[in-house]
């Protein structure tokens, strides 16, 4: 690992690139002998063609076929939002609290709540 000034990165920037680059070696970057960063390699990567690139010939067309099915797991059915709630009119049924609030009473204040907004019951 090689350990460089702050004002050397910035004479030879081009150069201490190119070692990263082609050497593969990190860089340590100092300012008034504290570490400030380091410059690493890109790691490399490889995308799901290319992984797989080549395997056709290890494999059968069969295990090609039950390796795809694995990978996959097993399909999940969306819930059926279209199927009667527990409110029987179809749809998401929402429950709100622990009881119903009773036409212009709240159940929390225990009596009526000028200019509360109540659902029916039912």
């Amino acid at each position: 690992m090689q350990t460089i000034s702050a004002t050397d990165l910035a004479r030879r920037t081009r150069e201490i690139l190119d070692t990263v680059a082609i050497q593969g070696s990190t860089v340590i970057v100092e300012r008034n002998e504290r570490v400030i960063a380091r410059i690493t390699p890109e790691v490399p990567h490889m995308t799901a063609s290319e992984a797989l690139a080549g395997l056709e010939r290890v494999l059968t067309p069969e295990e090609v076929d039950a390796w795809l099915k694995d990978s996959r797991g097993p399909v999940k059915q969306p819930p059926d939002f279209s199927a009667p709630s527990e409110t029987g009119r179809g749809g998401v049924g929402v429950r709100c609290g622990a009881g119903r609030a009773q036409a212009g009473r709240s159940p929390r204040a225990g009596g009526q709540v000028p200019g509360a907004i109540t659902l029916p019951a039912g």
